[in-house]
């Protein structure tokens, strides 16, 4: 299964299937047999190779910690758009090149000798 993590360890999302930028891999013998089925952030924590129950949870701090990570993500999402815009005008700023003709094509008209 792969994880992702805050900056305490605590499990934001995790993947059966496919991943995640970031993610870490853990083995399914290091979660708790209900982690699928009670899974919510931050309500597990990873540590040592071993998942295990964040005991300072409570369904009210998940939503303020939702809030961060959105407030986060915000931030990660405007640091991305500047990033296209400035590449977009380095782009912009390349020099285009001229193109290049092609070479007359000879055909018997113009490959007979003049009389």
């Amino acid at each position: 299964m792969i994880i992702l993590v805050d900056k305490n360890n605590l499990i934001t999302s995790f993947a059966t299937a496919g991943g995640f930028e970031d993610g870490i891999e853990v083995d399914n013998s290091a979660f708790p047999d209900t982690f699928i089925a009670e899974f919510k952030p931050f309500k597990f924590k990873y540590e040592s190779g071993v998942v295990f129950y964040n005991r300072d949870f409570s369904d009210n701090e998940e939503a303020a910690q939702l809030k961060n990570i959105n407030e986060s993500l915000e931030e990660k999402v405007k640091k991305l758009e500047e990033k296209v815009v400035e590449l977009e005008a380095t782009i912009a700023s390349i020099p285009k090149p001229e193109p290049t003709p092609l070479p007359e094509e000879t055909t018997e008209e113009n490959t007979e000798a003049p009389s």
